[in-house]
């Protein structure tokens, strides 16, 4: 249950270059089946914690609710004859990268606590890893960090790891964020 053949996509440019690739791991249908379970009965209680500004992976909102909003916001300041400046980023392999940690932390700050908090820490942890590609499969690492792309709380779990990103700036700074990108 918690071993992931993970399978790089290509994403964009030189298909030669590794960092061209997004790993997404293959996970057993019983895992997602059990994670599927867990997410049907926490979204009703953490959805409406996350930021407004988040459009990724958020029911009825996309990358065109993002762009919309962040469209109209710009109109707005531009029709008062305002400046507005906008600054893009996207944090790098943030998927991958998401210290657990720090992600079961803020989860016990959401009112995640007892069993499910327990199930979480051992969903992430002790994971088991490895590449397969053209026929070819490395040997098992352990995933020491990250959410396993290609799971189903993976998009839950980003997103709240993310979310107190708004409350680092300025309360007059307009944010539209979808997933990793903001």
């Amino acid at each position: 249950m918690k071993k992931a053949n993970v399978v790089p996509v290509h994403k964009k440019g030189d298909k030669t270059t590794p960092k061209n690739y997004r790993p997404i791991s293959l996970l057993p249908i019983v895992s997602k089946i059990l994670e599927r379970c867990i997410f049907n009965n926490i979204i009703p209680f953490l959805a409406p914690k996350i930021a407004a500004c988040q459009h990724g992976f958020m029911k009825n909102r996309s990358t065109t609710t993002q762009l919309m909003e962040a469209l109209h916001n710009i109109s707005k300041i531009l029709d008062n004859k305002k400046q507005t400046d906008v600054i893009y980023f996207d944090l790098s392999k943030a998927f991958d990268t998401v210290p657990h940690d720090l992600l079961l932390h803020k989860l016990k700050q959401f009112g995640i606590h007892g069993r499910l908090l327990k199930w979480i820490t051992n969903y992430l942890t002790n994971r088991l890893q490895r590449v397969t590609c053209d026929g070819g499969t490395s040997s098992w690492l352990p995933a020491t960090s990250g959410v396993p792309q290609g799971s189903i709380l993976g998009p839950l779990l980003f997103p709240l790891y993310i979310n107190d990103l708004p409350n680092c700036i300025s309360d007059k700074t307009k944010w539209a964020i979808f997933a990793d990108d903001t």
